[in-house]
């Protein structure tokens, strides 16, 4: 028999955006709001770039898991 179940965790990646000269790169409210406004458009990082983050990883015990013949 095996059990199949769902695995949570969290992983962290890097974006990138030209910061337009509009933007004063010392005004870091400026430029976070300047990437807020961008978020909606912002690609996911590649996974193969990204780290998990330790201790992230737990299991749900509300989560629907299946047992099954191999």
């Amino acid at each position: 028999m095996k059990v199949r179940f769902p695995m949570y965790f969290e992983v962290v990646g890097y974006g990138e955006l030209d910061l337009p000269d509009s933007i004063n790169p010392d005004d870091e409210d400026a430029v976070k709001e300047f990437i807020e406004d961008e978020w909606p458009d912002i690609p996911l990082p590649d996974l193969r770039d990204c780290e998990d983050l330790p201790e992230s990883c737990v299991f749900d015990w509300d989560s629907v898991i299946e047992v099954y013949e191999a």
